[in-house]
């Protein structure tokens, strides 16, 4: 995967380490939601409806167990882990990741700021160009998750999103 890199040049060096941070993330809630959506289509295919309140209790707990230390409180207080869907939220930030047409992503590192930083994910997925922006910010000596925000090319307007 290829990150273009338009940071300040004293912030370029933060490239590594801020996407490093972001991707492992992603992928963390990435294996978690192919575990679950395994498991939703078993209990679904042996009719075992009634487990499925219990199954997404524990899905929305480990995937705050995820996320809790890497994002601010801003972030957390909206909901997460709330659906599972068969498309992987973040399969834009795995290696081996193609869009609908074949190509990575264009991911955009941007820096301007000691203290906050913003990666963008921009690709073709479903049938449209579709965009994920997040930002990142240093609260003491540790980096955190703030907002994310994404877009498609549907309405082409960037909208509040939670992580």
């Amino acid at each position: 995967m290829e990150i273009i890199n338009q940071a300040a040049d004293k912030f370029k060096n933060m490239q590594a380490e801020l996407c490093e941070f972001l991707f492992g993330m992603l992928r963390e809630i990435n294996v978690l939601e192919r575990e679950f959506v395994a498991r939703d289509k078993k209990l679904f295919e042996e009719k075992r409806f009634s487990e499925t309140r219990d199954m997404f209790a524990e899905y929305r707990e480990r995937y705050g167990g995820i996320v809790k230390d890497k994002c601010t409180e801003k972030l957390l207080a909206k909901p997460y882990g709330m659906s599972l869907n068969s498309e992987i939220l973040y399969a834009f930030a795995e290696e081996d990741f193609k869009g609908i047409d074949g190509r990575d992503c264009t991911v955009t590192f941007e820096m301007s700021a000691p203290k906050r930083a913003v990666i963008e994910f921009r690709c073709k997925r479903s049938s449209q160009e579709r965009a994920d922006k997040f930002t990142l910010i240093k609260q003491g000596d540790k980096w955190l998750i703030d907002a994310h925000n994404w877009w498609s090319e549907y309405d082409c307007v960037w909208h509040r999103g939670q992580i």
